[in-house]
């Protein structure tokens, strides 16, 4: 059986966090009308839903209510009503407040063994089923822990340099026990370490695309629309003429310039260093 475990969905809640902090940061009284004003200016489309997701915000004590005097205008020394961000850390019970697979709010279901909650359309059939709920994290993370029978134990310490599993990752991490990348890796001999190489490499790669331009990156993954390569990165790349051989010159941004070397991505329909 499901539970809410928070009302405010955390895109209305956001913006409506930045009108109260910006308005009070003014030394002014965020009541309703100035919430209002502010977000008019910053989130045009939240406004309808305003006095809804106060409400709803509140509930949740995500918003708090105060009685305040203003300091400014004509209002100056009139008690009105007027609205506060928490000021503090909330101190959680176990569990996140929006589902783990489409991040929105609703009636969810706990995992029994983590942190996450998911909404039962989020869920395959399969987890539905089962008499106590772990949600698929949780199962993938189980399916790759080293299982090893018991009277084959010593075969790790001849195949098996370092034993590494999601499990001990996992542990290590919280223990902030990893001071490089090469901590991570471990060594195991046969054919099911290929694959975890093959993985290792693209990591690898993703993570220099990422050093090189983060907002490159993420654009080339989200492609939010067919213009998303001329998106303006911040800061902006150096636009170019560039050429490979036997190729004529072509417009192209620059991603890194080494030793006279320059690394860039072409614009059109294909885009190759």
């Amino acid at each position: 059986m499901g539970t809410v475990r928070r009302y405010t969905h955390p895109a209305r809640l956001q913006p409506l966090w930045d009108a109260i902090v910006s308005i009070r940061n003014q030394r002014q009284v965020p009541n309703r009308e100035r919430i209002a004003a502010f977000m008019k200016r910053k989130s045009p489309g939240e406004l309808p839903t305003l006095d809804e997701t106060l409400r709803l915000a509140i509930q949740d004590n995500c918003v708090y209510t105060k009685t305040s005097k203003g300091h400014k205008g004509v209002k100056a020394g009139v008690e009105q009503e007027s609205y506060r961000a928490p000021d503090s850390d909330l101190e959680g019970d176990g569990h996140d407040w929006y589902c783990f697979e489409c991040h929105e709010n609703g009636d969810v279901i706990l995992c029994s063994t983590c942190h996450r909650v998911y909404h039962r359309v989020c869920l395959k059939e399969e987890f539905l089923e089962a008499e106590v709920f772990s949600c698929p994290v949780c199962a993938v993370k189980n399916l790759l822990q080293i299982q090893v029978e018991e009277d084959d134990v010593w075969r790790q310490s001849y195949l098996c340099f370092r034993k590494m599993d999601l499990t001990i990752m996992e542990a290590k991490a919280k223990e902030q026990e990893y001071q490089s990348l090469e901590d991570v890796v471990g060594a195991v001999h046969n054919p099911l370490a290929d694959l975890a190489r093959q993985m290792l490499r693209d990591c690898l790669y993703d993570i220099a695309e990422i050093r090189l331009c983060s907002d490159c990156y993420r654009m080339s993954n989200e492609k939010a629309d067919k213009h998303w390569f001329c998106q303006p990165c911040d800061p902006p790349h150096e636009l170019v003429y560039a050429k490979q051989k036997g190729f004529p010159f072509w417009p192209a941004k620059v991603l890194r310039i080494h030793e006279n070397m320059y690394d860039v991505r072409f614009f059109g329909g294909y885009h190759e260093r």
